[in-house]
């Protein structure tokens, strides 16, 4: 790790801003007659038992963590409609079995009020039928949120890591003439706190620090590569598909 003078060598790991709303579309946050909620329940009471029994099946028996590539893949070996794929998919994320029936009046008061549902009496049921099949805390699944959770409950995150390598001169004693120079480091740390608002740190580093500091992420990187070996040789595919844990391209355990 070699920073040239004045330049900065960083580690980012900082995403972009993003508004998150919790919920299914139009459960709460929108209006009971939000179009795509509409739209995505229409295509769930679409649904014919066989599809619905046989995916309700396949999440119950599924291994391991359902992320949602795999979650998506397995959805669509079942309901080859990529729409209605879709819209399951989003209701098994977003929704939990309490939520089935605030969501059915939100499709009633959707018809009555202002006639927007294309969702007739016949399609309520079955959509009543298959939303009670299909909202389940599935083991996986629920594997997979709680990683989730874990990945980011403790500690604070990091969000960027800076070394700044500059240097400082020396003047003589009127300040006219550059007598000397030496290089310096600076450690520039940003973390995301408890209350969700950047934090940083700074420290200066001696060049020995700097060397050591080199040599201790060698050392921790070969730890995680030994963990992550050991952990998939005891408990194959056990290593949840987050963010926070994934290698970089191209990195491979060792």
């Amino acid at each position: 790790m070699e920073c040239p003078p004045l330049h900065t060598c960083t580690v980012s790991t900082m995403p972009e801003p993003v508004l998150y709303i919790r919920g299914f579309p139009g459960a709460g946050a929108f209006q009971p007659a939000d179009p795509a909620m509409l739209s995505d329940l229409a295509l769930i009471a679409s649904l014919t038992e066989d599809p619905v029994t046989k995916l309700r099946a396949r999440l119950q028996e599924a291994r391991g963590f359902l992320d949602g590539e795999t979650l998506r893949k397995l959805i669509s070996n079942v309901i080859p409609d990529a729409k209605s794929a879709q819209a399951v998919f989003r209701a098994l994320t977003n929704l939990e079995s309490d939520d089935v029936e605030s969501i059915l009046k939100h499709v009633e008061r959707a018809r009555k009020a202002e006639n927007k549902s294309n969702i007739d009496d016949a399609a309520l049921e079955s959509l009543r039928q298959n939303l009670a099949t299909l909202i389940l805390p599935y083991p996986a699944l629920v594997r997979f949120e709680k990683a989730q959770r874990l990945a980011t409950f403790t500690g604070q995150r990091l969000d960027s890591a800076d070394l700044i390598c500059d240097v400082r001169p020396i003047f003589d004693g009127e300040g006219r003439e550059v007598e000397g120079m030496f290089p310096y480091t600076r450690l520039r740390v940003v973390a995301t706190g408890a209350d969700g608002l950047p934090r940083d740190f700074e420290a200066e580093l001696s060049v020995e620090q700097v060397y050591r500091l080199y040599e201790t992420v060698k050392r921790a990187k070969t730890k995680l590569q030994t963990l992550r070996s050991n952990i998939e040789k005891w408990m194959p595919q056990s290593i949840p598909n987050l963010s926070e844990l994934r290698l970089p391209q191209g990195e491979k355990n060792a």
